[in-house]
């Protein structure tokens, strides 16, 4: 018995082959001869035993939906959001021993909250969390469906198994993410009264020297704050135009924005995600510093009193007239609308039946104009 071809030379090398089948190694050139084994002298045909192996690949779980991507949830409320994810079983024998075993870790504390068995006709037995998790099967690929999952990171573990008890399993890791701020609510005609500035300095970074301005920030503009699954990260402000930017917290308004300026409120949160609603200011300049431009008068506004109230607010306007009265509550909810005409005796609001919170009174009047206030209900 030879390694090559060649009978005569002297491959393989003596004492090559271990000795753990007959207790002897090979001679030089060969693996076994006849002279050692009489056995192997022709007899004009050969026998020989060939073991084979067969084994049955475990069964394979492809992610068809990219997971790296999070999840939305629109609901700033509940803070939870549907999921639906696709996974491919590939397997050679088909139809596995036992049902695919389907474990869902809510929040990945490592406590299962879900335990499902899958089998392949598209049926499936809960075995833990009914109604939490939705599964079903277009073979091979099944589709994995959340209804309700709360903001956080969390977990689906899937084992299988075959014929030949070759299992195999994944962890399919996701998140839920809150990706926008539906609430976010701006005020629009915000007066605001420049003041000098001594000495005269380029405040908002245009090059031009400025003789009065007022710095603006994002909480002079917001009516509604938002309401989300996470406390809002930074507020922004900037004009309308411009690139927001989060680490811009306040503006500086000049001479060069008399009149009306228009401005964007940025909201971001912890996921990265943000929002923004348009507003806009009455840059006044009353004191005359401007060397030039409109000199508006005094600011329209609302004078609400007591504040806090509790069964009677007293409303006065410095604008007269008709005008649409309204109190909007939590989310911009309208909790009192009417009509009324304002004059110089104060409006008398019954506020008895409102849930104690804060609030804040409307004014709208026939050419559009709009006088906010807010005022706390005990």
């Amino acid at each position: 018995t030879d390694q090559d071809a060649d009978p005569n030379n002297t491959v393989p090398a003596a004492g090559t082959r271990g000795t753990g089948c007959d207790g002897q190694t090979n001679p030089a050139g060969h693996w076994r001869s006849d002279a050692t084994h009489p056995a192997l002298a022709s007899v004009g045909f050969w026998e020989y035993t060939q073991f084979i192996s067969v084994t049955d690949p475990p069964v394979f779980f492809i992610p068809q939906t990219d997971l790296s991507v999070p999840f939305c949830t629109d609901d700033p409320i509940n803070c939870t959001g549907p999921v639906s994810m696709e996974v491919l079983i590939e397997e050679c024998s088909y139809v596995p021993v036992e049902p695919i075993l389907l474990t869902y870790d809510e929040n990945g504390d490592g406590s299962p909250d879900a335990v499902l068995e899958l089998l392949l006709d598209g049926t499936f037995n809960t075995l833990l969390g009914p109604g939490l998790v939705t599964p079903s099967l277009i073979y091979p690929v099944w589709t994995i469906d959340l209804p309700t999952v709360p903001v956080g990171d969390h977990s689906i573990e899937l084992q299988g198994g075959n014929f030949c008890n070759t299992g195999n399993s994944i962890d399919l890791d996701f998140s839920v993410v809150e990706c926008d701020f539906s609430n976010l609510v701006c005020l629009s005609a915000v007066a605001i009264q420049l003041q000098a500035v001594n000495p005269p300095t380029d405040l908002d970074g245009d090059g031009n020297v400025d003789v009065a301005a007022l710095e603006v920030t994002p909480d002079m503009f917001l009516l509604q704050e938002p309401i989300g699954c996470s406390e809002p990260v930074a507020y922004s402000i900037n004009l309308v135009g411009s690139t927001p930017d989060i680490n811009q917290s306040s503006l500086w308004l000049p001479c060069d924005e008399l009149g009306f300026a228009q401005l964007e409120i940025h909201v971001w949160n912890a996921f990265g995600s943000s929002d923004f609603c348009e507003a806009s200011a009455n840059v006044q300049d009353p004191g005359a510093f401007c060397p030039d431009g409109p000199r508006p008068g005094p600011p329209e506004a609302i004078h609400l009193y007591p504040n806090p109230a509790t069964e009677e607010l007293l409303i006065e306007a410095t604008r007269y007239g008709q005008a649409e009265l309204s109190i909007l509550g939590l989310g911009s909810q309208f909790a009192i609308q009417g009509r009324a005409n304002v004059g110089r005796q104060p409006i008398r609001q019954d506020i008895s039946q409102l849930p104690p919170g804060l609030y804040t009174l409307r004014l709208r009047y026939p050419d559009g104009t709009l006088l906010y206030q807010r005022f706390v209900k005990m």
